[in-house]
């Protein structure tokens, strides 16, 4: 499991194993290292909104240059 620092949330987020299994097999389009990518999005998200499916999920989003074929994580 990893944790990050989530301002929004005034605290952590964590990231456990079947989570970040689920990503890899699902989103082959996002970088090797997820780590990096999640720590900036969590730490500066452009926009944060509540998932219309499940109301107490928040989804964050960021606009990032560098990911493959997909501009916002």
């Amino acid at each position: 499991m990893t944790r990050f620092a989530c301002p929004f949330l005034h605290g952590e987020v964590e990231l456990g194993v079947e989570r970040n299994r689920h990503i890899r097999l699902k989103h082959p389009e996002l970088p090797e290292d997820l780590s990096v990518s999640l720590a900036s999005v969590l730490a500066d998200p452009d926009e944060v909104r509540v998932d219309q499916r499940f109301p107490q999920t928040y989804l964050f989003s960021r606009w990032l240059d560098d990911l493959l074929g997909v501009r916002y994580w």
